[in-house]
């Protein structure tokens, strides 16, 4: 969908949420890493931090 990743990044800019999942974390297994999405990598890289690890993931929480 054209425009759906810039409209991602006005939404979560807009209402940022508290805590974002990651289920792909594992990148032995992960068919579509966080890496691979520039907007969200840098999202979770400036404004998250890594709160907790678990077999299903990352929970990130916004600083």
């Amino acid at each position: 969908m054209p425009g759906a990743w810039i409209k991602l990044e006005q939404d979560l800019a807009r209402h940022p949420p508290i805590y974002i999942v990651d289920i792909q974390a594992d990148p032995k297994t992960a068919q579509h890493p966080v890496k691979n999405f520039p907007i969200l990598a840098k999202l979770l890289a400036e404004r998250y931090q890594p709160v907790a690890r678990t077999a299903e993931g990352v929970i990130y929480r916004r600083r």
